[in-house]
Formats: C-alpha cells, structure tokens, sequence
C-alpha cells in the first residue's frame, strides 16, 4: 500500500537493508507489485550475507506455516561490506555462522575444514562469506526453483524450522541443531564439536511433540514421507527420504521437554 500511495512504477524499485525478514520483505514485495520491479539487496547480519540475500527466495509467514507465501524474485544487484557486522552482538554472529558451516557441510569440505580449525579463534569473514555464497551460487544456478539440486541448500531447515516455530530462537540456532541429527556418526561428531565454541545450541529444551507437528506440517512432506537432506561426510549431500517415525526420533535425539 505504501508503494502505491509514493506512486511507485515499473521503473522504481525497492532496497532492502538489514536481516534476512527485511530481505524477505522487500522482496516479495518488488515481486509482487505491478508483477515484478527491480529489488536491490544490502544484508548487514552474516547470515543474510553469507546466505539469504541471494538466490531469489522470497516469502513470508502465513497461518503459522515458516515462508508458505511467496516468489522466486532475483535481485538486481546484492551489496555486501562485512564491516556491518561490527554491529552485531556474539549471538547474532553464531546464527550466521551455522549457514557457513552448513555450506561448508553440503558441497565445500575445504570450507567445513576452515571452520572447524578456526572455530575457537578469529576468522577471515569474507573469505568464509565468499566460500559460502559460492557454494550457493553454483547451486542455484544449476537449479533456481528448487527442483532437485537446490533442495540440498536446506540442510538442517527440515527440523531447524519446527524447533524455530515452537521456540522462537534465532534461525541459525535452530538450523545448527537441525543439522545434528541428519549426519553420519562421524560428521555429527566432528559437527558437535565446531558448533560449541561457535556458541551455537546442540540441542534444545522444548515440546518435542510440538516440534514433530510442526515439522509434519512443512511444505516438505510428498506423499506423507519428508524430503530431507542427509550429509555423510563433509562436501557432500543428498536428498532422503524419511518415515514420520525417523522424524520423531531425530527431533527426540535434540528437544527435550524442559
């Protein structure tokens, strides 16, 4: 409505500075308003830098249901300067990290090796922003609308979302926890231990049930079986398929009722 009372027309556009919601915010609405004008990206948190502002999701919340409404709406340009990120407080620096380290995860062992060396000490963020963009870069792509490849881009989402709606933590919290339970044995060891000097959560004290019925009710479920990703060693990751009872025990594996 905003947009329409400035008398906005195909040749304005939107800008969006700040978080990952901001991103999301803007442009859906570059999306959708008069079909589709131009959106530029300006993230200040790491993990819409190293993450969300690009690769042209858009969306928002809706009936309770994380990221149900929206587009895939490329921005024209993203600008990044992580000296932004002196703004930030240790936490929100953690919650970005965990979409480092997942990138690092799903296709960049070289990026996983550099966090896991460097997690108890100072990082070269750009250098971990630009591996971890790269990685999604080539992902998206190969595969802007998430046929098949792009799927792989939601490693620790499937659960990470469900602990999200239940708990209200940071996204990135929810996403390292999320993680944990979708490994092998060896990389959720080795995982665990680049999470916890990090600062990020490894489990969470919350209403399992209520996480389950979350996660039941994603945009992921075909055919009653949940399309997950699963990472058996580092660099590396497919597409499975999971039983509602898989569900249950991998979220009773992380939440506990506090």
């Amino acid at each position: 409505m905003s947009m329409l009372q400035a008398g906005f027309t195909r040749r304005d556009c939107v800008i969006a500075v700040g978080g990952g919601v901001p991103g999301d915010i803007g442009g859906f609405a570059a999306a959708t308003y008069m079909r589709g004008i131009d959106f530029y990206n300006i993230p200040t948190t790491l993990l819409s830098q190293a993450d969300s502002s690009i690769g042209g999701k858009t969306a928002v919340n809706l009936g309770g249901v994380k990221n149900i409404a929206g587009a895939f709406w490329q921005p024209r340009k993203v600008l990044i300067d992580p000296v932004t990120l002196n703004t930030l407080d240790e936490r929100q620096i953690a919650a970005g990290m965990a979409e480092i380290v997942k990138a690092g995860l799903i296709a960049d062992a070289e990026l996983f090796r550099c966090v896991e060396e460097n997690c108890k000490s100072e990082m070269d963020m750009a250098k971990v922003i630009e591996a971890a963009l790269k990685v999604k870069k080539a992902v998206v792509e190969e595969d802007e609308r998430e046929g098949d490849l792009r799927r792989i881009l939601n490693f620790g989402h499937t659960i990470g979302h469900g602990i999200e709606s239940v708990t209200g933590m940071l996204h990135g919290e929810c996403v390292a926890m999320g993680m944990i339970p979708m490994c092998s044995a060896e990389v959720r060891r080795r995982l665990v231990r680049v999470l916890e000097p990090l600062g990020l959560p490894v489990s969470a004290d919350c209403d399992s049930e209520a996480v389950f019925e979350a996660v039941m009710h994603d945009k992921k479920i075909v055919d009653g079986e949940v399309m997950a990703v699963y990472v058996s060693e580092p660099g590396t990751a497919k597409i499975v398929k999971l039983t509602a009872e898989n569900i249950r025990d991998m979220i009773d594996s992380i939440c506990h009722t506090a």
